[in-house]
């Protein structure tokens, strides 16, 4: 006779499942933490990569909202309650047993709420404040995950790597969308107090969490660069056991070369992804 999977096993491998469809780099990420810490940083991806798909999974933004409303109540559930959501429960019971900051998780929806809504970024703060919202809410749960008794890695280690990762994702995005004959002047003039505001490609199945820009990506790229040298100027002041949750930022430079080729996309390729993670995992730095 042969066994059926438990129901455990099931879920576990719905949220695998899950985070590696949607949240690809981070999913990367999580496989090579820690082996106790692996299941944990999969829920984390999986969460982050269900929410920022949904304004690109509906076709009007009032079903994208009350999807986002749905994780909120989500989160904002007592203590101890079910939903009978694989990931949702998976979640619940991560945010309780690592006291993760749910203002973190609830960042993650409002930028994908922000990529329904058809209003560009005013200007540059408003993209690093989306950047913070989207990608280093991220980095900064995956620390808590992992911080054990050392104190959390500081602001600045986590502001740099949402810059360095949002800004080279931007710049490939962008450069795709340019060689696709996108009008990318007309949507956003990021840093051009008082330009009209035109379209907004903020809804655009194609576009990283709302993220549009009519900056260049070699523009992007250079703050890119300058924000992951930062972030390994910082790197002796990271907690070792803190690390792995900075794994993500070393795909930065696949995706500025991504920006700087011939347009084949808005990603690194799989493989290209995967031997980077290898590759900084194994030096112990991004």
């Amino acid at each position: 006779m042969v066994d059926l999977p438990s129901q455990d096993r099931i879920d576990a491998e719905d949220i695998r499942q899950r985070a590696r469809q949607t949240n690809y780099d981070w999913y990367l990420a999580a496989l090579l933490a820690p082996r106790a810490a692996r299941a944990d940083l999969l829920v984390l991806a999986a969460f982050s990569g269900e929410v920022a798909r949904i304004p690109s999974a509906v076709s009007e933004p009032m079903m994208g909202a009350i999807r986002l409303q749905w994780w909120r109540d989500v989160l904002d559930q007592p203590a101890g309650a079910t939903i009978g959501h694989p990931l949702a429960d998976a979640l619940r019971e991560l945010i309780a047993r690592h006291r993760l900051t749910k203002a973190h998780l609830h960042a993650q929806i409002d930028a994908a709420e922000q990529a329904l809504q058809s209003e560009p970024f005013e200007d540059r703060a408003a993209l690093s404040n989306h950047f913070g919202k989207a990608w280093g809410s991220r980095f900064r749960l995956a620390a808590e995950c992992l911080r054990g008794t050392d104190e959390l890695v500081s602001r600045d280690a986590i502001f740099c790597a949402a810059e360095a990762y949002g800004c080279a994702r931007l710049a490939a995005w962008t450069a795709a969308a340019k060689a696709s004959g996108g009008d990318i002047a007309s949507w956003l003039h990021v840093g051009a107090p008082g330009s009209s505001r035109g379209s907004s490609p903020t809804s655009s199945p194609a576009s990283p969490h709302g993220a549009s820009s009519a900056i260049e990506p070699a523009t992007l790229a250079i703050e890119a660069t300058a924000s992951l040298t930062r972030l390994r100027q910082l790197w002796g002041a990271v907690p070792r056991p803190q690390r792995p949750a900075f794994l993500p930022a070393a795909i930065v430079e696949p995706y500025l070369r991504v920006s700087q080729g011939p347009a084949r996309g808005d990603e690194p390729i799989e493989l290209a992804r995967a031997w980077r993670l290898l590759v900084a995992n194994w030096r112990g730095v991004v």
